[in-house]
Formats: C-alpha cells, structure tokens, sequence
C-alpha cells in the first residue's frame, strides 16, 4: 500500500507538472455540468493549485497521528480513544491508524489524478469539453470507497478482545 500512496502522490505532482509544460497559457479550471467551461486561469495559477492542494494533503495525512498524540484526548475522534491513546497502546495504534490513513490517502490521490487527467485532456482537446460523465463516476466511486473505510476504520479500532457481536453475526467486508 506504500509504494501505491507515494506512488498517486508522486503521479499527481507529475500531471500537475505536465500540465504546466503542455497546455496553453489559459486554461479551464471549472466545468458546468454539461462539461463546459465556465471559469478560466493561467496555466501558472492552475499548476500552482493543483501542486499546492497535492502537497497541503500530503503533509496533514503525514503529520495526523502526530497531532492525534499531540492534542488533548477531548479534541481527538477515534473510536475507543481511551484505550488507544493510552501511552503503551500507541504503537499498535499508530500502525492501525497508518494502514487506515495511507488507504484514504490512496484513494483520493487517485481521485485527483482521475479528475486531473481528464481536465487536462479537456485543455488539450480543441474545443474545451470535459466529458460530463467522468467525474461523476468518480465521485460515485469515491463515495462508495469512503463508506467502507469509515467501516473498516472503526472495526480496526476495536478494542483487542473485546466481542461486540459473535464472529458469525459480523457482515464480512
């Protein structure tokens, strides 16, 4: 799941980049829905958007444990906190909380990159047309992973040994 995190960081950075080399000096940044342009920029500002937006979320998905650590207990929201945040918990915790913050982060650096690329190939095309479909289907597939990574985060913090429910009650994900 590394290699894949870094991986759509490092893709969005690039398409980003590409954009700035290829794509005329205005470029459409918003689409109405029928995938028509309705706000325009210089290739400048857009790239220096898109590496921005990239880099900004790069950084907080980094730096979230370290902040769940550092903040008082009341302001962190995880599931069964008093049990993790307790001090001889935070390994298995911060294992737990990475697998789960690497495959967010994952995804919607793919989003991204899906949504850049078609923009991108929206510029490029000689009329400027998004395809009013695509991101639509993003977003439904998005949307879709996000309900089961909210699930599945909540069943990672279950408190070790702890059953709630019996084994065979449990929907399998």
């Amino acid at each position: 799941m590394n290699y894949l995190y870094y991986g759509t960081f490092l893709a969005n950075l690039a398409l980003a980049i590409a954009g700035l080399c290829v794509q005329s000096k205005l470029v459409a940044v918003q689409f109405d829905f029928g995938g028509h342009p309705t706000s325009w920029a210089l290739r400048e500002s857009a790239a220096t958007l898109a590496l921005g937006t990239t880099v900004l979320l790069f950084v907080i998905l980094q730096a979230s444990w370290t902040l769940i650590v550092k903040l008082p207990p009341k302001l962190v929201n995880l599931p069964h906190k008093d049990y993790w945040l307790r001090e001889e918990n935070h390994p298995a915790a911060k294992a737990r909380y990475t697998i789960c913050i690497r495959s967010l982060g994952t995804v919607v650096f793919a989003f991204l990159l899906y949504l850049g690329a078609f923009t991108l190939q929206a510029n490029l095309s000689e009329t400027v047309k998004l395809n009013p479909v695509a991101p639509w289907v993003g977003l439904w597939l998005l949307g879709s992973y996000l309900i089961y990574w909210i699930i599945r985060f909540h069943r990672m913090f279950r408190i070790p040994g702890e059953q709630n429910v019996q084994d065979s009650d449990r929907p399998v994900l």
